[in-house]
């Protein structure tokens, strides 16, 4: 990351490093939010596609959420020891190779795992975007820059309404 340090000694990235931060923290929360709501709205497929019980759909939903739970700790511990884009690239991919899987889930148990993976992802994504962008953004515009960055996750949410409105 490109660095230049004020006049006061303190260290700031360029305007570069600082909008690739945010724009690729609010499209991962954009894409996150799009997931989630997304099940929600495919569940009724999904439970006539795999013949599910209302407990084990409801699953499928709490199976993320853990995953989430997992990914958002262990991927934190991870940033810290080995650098945050490295395992921020790597909860990116596996979100992505997750969410890609689920096409070829045969059963109830395959879907329950890959969207445990998911929401490893998902979690993983969530604290190692809004610590890079709290990172590379000054003090007086930190706070504009991560309410955007929350605001990807609204942006998937209305993704994923209008994409189901159109389907």
């Amino acid at each position: 990351m490109q660095q230049t340090v004020t006049p006061h000694g303190k260290v700031e990235e360029s305007k570069s490093t600082q909008i690739k931060t945010l724009v690729g923290s609010i499209l991962g929360y954009a894409a996150d939010g799009l997931d989630m709501l997304l099940l929600s709205f495919v569940l009724v497929f999904i439970i006539k596609e795999f013949g599910l019980s209302p407990a084990e759909a409801g699953n499928l939903t709490l199976v993320t959420t853990i995953g989430t739970l997992v990914g958002s700790y262990l991927f934190g511990f991870l940033a810290d020891m080995y650098g945050r884009i490295k395992i921020f690239t790597l909860t990116i991919l596996l979100y992505s190779v997750g969410t890609a899987l689920i096409y070829f889930a045969s059963d109830y148990s395959h879907l329950a795992i890959l969207r445990f993976i998911v929401g490893l992802g998902v979690g993983g994504e969530f604290g190692i975007g809004m610590a890079v962008v709290t990172e590379t953004w000054s003090k007086r515009k930190r706070a504009k820059a991560t309410s955007g960055v929350a605001l990807g996750w609204q942006l998937g949410v209305l993704g994923a309404s209008v994409l189901a409105a159109l389907v």
